[in-house]
């Protein structure tokens, strides 16, 4: 029975770090196959927990969520807390995500907006506008392009979104989501606390063409003023997307953008 098979499951997601409520944990289990062996089960149950909302699907274990003071500007620096996993941990099973060596031990976040302040605002409600009457470029040549349905990355969990750069010039759907960074993110953990990241150097995965509601892993990030601090040496890069959330976001953005030209006097 797969249900039997549950305390094993909770161990090897737990190394990711994914901790599913019991009434999660039940419901998924009782809609599989007695025979499924447990490397499918983790991998669809990482799938699912990755397209999930973390609020409602996960818990949190003591000190894996974020201090209720994270954004006190006051606090000139400090450092979320951070135990490495042990060193026998071993990423069993294919879930989707960068493996559990990447992700055990730390916080685990979901993004709900990410901007790239590296391009203007404007420069980027062009790029969009841009892709809304079809046209894209090369080099300094406008071309038509063929428009697909924006409907996201187009990823899977733990995978980077695809991104079509060059010295040439961008080409096609991609023209608007080129994201050179850096980033400014906004995080939510399992008990719903929010708090900016910036990505003070590249993070593979992080831009505006990835899934909004994809998940990363805090391990013992600087804090400063309020401010995580995002660097490949302390984010596990683990991907998924929360469809509903992202679609929302595409569908509203170049008016968010619009706006926030608008509020700095259209400077940009």
């Amino acid at each position: 029975m797969a249900i039997s098979l549950a305390p094993q499951l909770t161990t090897l997601l737990a190394s990711k770090p994914l901790h599913p409520t019991a009434p999660w944990l039940s419901a998924f289990l009782s809609t599989q196959r007695p025979t499924t062996p447990l490397p499918a089960l983790l991998s669809t149950a990482t799938f699912r927990l990755l397209a999930s909302d973390i609020t409602s699907t996960l818990c949190a274990p003591p000190h894996a969520s974020l201090p209720a003071d994270i954004q006190d500007p006051s606090v000139k620096t400090r450092k979320l807390p951070f135990q490495p996993p042990p060193n026998n941990a071993s990423s069993n099973g294919s879930g989707g995500g960068s493996g559990s060596s990447q992700g055990s031990g730390g916080i685990l976040v979901q993004v709900l907006d990410v901007e790239d302040i590296g391009r203007s605002r404007w420069s980027q409600v062009e790029a969009i506008e841009s892709l809304e009457r079809g046209e894209g470029t090369r080099g300094r040549e406008i071309i038509r392009v063929e428009v697909p349905e924006v409907t996201g990355s187009g990823s899977t969990p733990g995978q980077a979104p695809s991104q079509t750069t060059g010295g040439a010039g961008t080409v096609g759907a991609g023209a608007a989501n080129v994201s050179s960074g850096p980033h400014k993110v906004l995080l939510q953990d399992v008990k719903g606390n929010v708090v900016v990241g910036f990505e003070s150097k590249p993070v593979e995965g992080l831009g505006v063409g990835m899934g909004i509601g994809a998940k990363m892993v805090l391990k013992g990030c600087a804090v400063a003023r309020g401010v995580v601090m995002l660097e490949p040496e302390t984010v596990g890069w683990l991907g998924g997307k929360i469809e509903g959330a992202h679609a929302e976001w595409v569908r509203t953005r170049k008016e968010r953008l619009k706006a926030k030209v608008a509020e700095v006097g259209g400077e940009e």
